[in-house]
């Protein structure tokens, strides 16, 4: 582990730029699917049957579709006569547009253990309750609000523009642009960042798309984050007159740093390993700190977890080596994430999220 102050190497800084927030963006690109996505699923416990079956229960990684969901449910088939599904409906909750989920709720399949897992007999149907959409879909006016997020500014000299934010969570205190992509004939567009209990933390108007870009969906306005959770409300008026409103359903948990994790290198082949920082940056952030690896089945890190101490101002260094599972579905993507949590508090963890893509 290795601590340094703010003025650390500009190289390391535009690489997590370049690794991070880049491979976010691509995520976001790659988002408008017909139908929020099955990433992957994680065992979560296994009970034996009989002599030869065995009953094991995953959650759900899902990756958002570029509409927004208030309620969500998975349910999951198999193609497979030794893969039985005994519980197949996986509940999601709420999903926003090109947000990542891992689920609560599980499915239980009951497999022969005689026979290896045919994961590719497994199929997974979405159905949920779109939001955000004006009900008068058919008219040419109707207005459809899709990916809301966060964006900071980053990239190397002469080549800057704003990113999504690599963290799950903005930062406390933090300066952000806020952009909402809304599609269709919109007249007027405004946000809110709503507490928990429902008040009005911050608010203000989208700005329409520059003048030579009226092509484009992107609305923006610059916010300041505040120093408690929020939902993120945004409301659209059509030229037809009808509003359109969405709420989150992800509730954000500002915390008082910010982490980053930054692979070397965004496609790996099967097998490869690749040198990963993950930086942990303190705004007012005081005391030790447990961090963590969070990898899909088949993913190895060679070190970790990492107990360290935060105090403000502080900023502090991880590096470890990600090595890519030696076999599998070629070109797919995978999500890596790393969790934060202080010592002795797990309920406040927080999350930060990098994509890579396995060739």
């Amino acid at each position: 582990m290795r601590t340094s102050p703010h003025h650390q190497s500009r190289g390391r800084a535009r690489r997590l730029r370049a690794a991070g927030v880049g491979l976010g963006l691509a995520s976001v690109l790659g988002a408008a699917t017909a139908a929020p996505e099955v990433e992957g699923f994680d065992l979560v416990d296994s009970v034996r049957v009989d002599r030869t079956h065995f009953d094991y229960s995953y959650t759900l990684r899902v990756r958002g579709d570029a509409r927004s969901y208030a309620t969500g449910t998975f349910t999951v088939t198999s193609t497979a006569a030794t893969s039985q599904i005994m519980k197949g409906g996986v509940a999601v909750g709420g999903v926003d547009a090109g947000s990542f989920v891992r689920t609560n709720d599980v499915f239980t399949v009951r497999q022969d253990r005689t026979v290896p897992l045919d994961t590719t007999a497994l199929k997974f149907a979405f159905s949920g309750s779109p939001t955000g959409v004006d009900p008068s879909a058919s008219d040419p006016a109707a207005v459809r609000i899709g990916q809301v997020a966060f964006l900071e500014s980053g990239g190397r000299p002469l080549h800057e523009g704003s990113f999504p934010i690599a963290s799950e969570n903005p930062t406390a205190g933090a300066n952000l642009i806020l952009r909402a992509n809304l599609f269709g004939s919109v007249a007027n567009a405004s946000f809110a960042l709503i507490g928990a209990s429902g008040q009005t933390l911050w608010q203000g108007a989208l700005a329409a798309p520059n003048p030579a870009e009226l092509a484009s969906p992107r609305y923006v306005a610059g916010v300041t984050v505040p120093a408690q959770p929020f939902r993120i409300r945004v409301v659209a008026i059509a030229s037809n007159g009808h509003t359109v409103s969405w709420t989150s359903a992800k509730l954000f948990v500002p915390p008082a740093y910010s982490m980053a994790i930054a692979p070397a290198k965004g496609v790996l082949a099967q097998g490869e390993s690749v040198a990963t920082d993950i930086v942990l940056t303190s705004t007012t952030a005081s005391g030790f700190y447990v961090i963590a690896l969070i990898l899909p089945a088949g993913f190895a890190s060679s070190a970790g977890p990492w107990t360290i101490a935060l105090a403000p101002g502080a900023r502090v260094d991880l590096s470890t080596t990600i090595t890519a599972p030696i076999s599998g579905e070629p070109f797919r993507r995978y999500t890596i994430g790393v969790r934060a949590a202080p010592s002795g508090s797990p309920s406040d963890a927080q999350l930060t999220n990098v994509r890579v893509l396995i060739e």
